[in-house]
């Protein structure tokens, strides 16, 4: 792998076809999954949510 610097930082330049790996990677990855909650400063209330996507 070669190596080049940009702005004073040391960067790795990779492959055209590592760098398509890593796209399609980074296209088809999931979100991790979590709980979201939402609270109305107003009325107190106070919505949780679970992300399942």
């Amino acid at each position: 792998m070669a190596y080049l610097v940009h702005n004073g930082i040391e960067v790795m330049q990779l492959d055209k076809q590592r760098r398509k790996e890593l796209r399609e990677a980074y296209k088809f990855r999931r979100p991790e999954m979590g709980v979201i909650a939402y609270h109305c400063k107003a009325t107190g209330d106070l919505k949780k949510t679970i992300q399942r996507s």
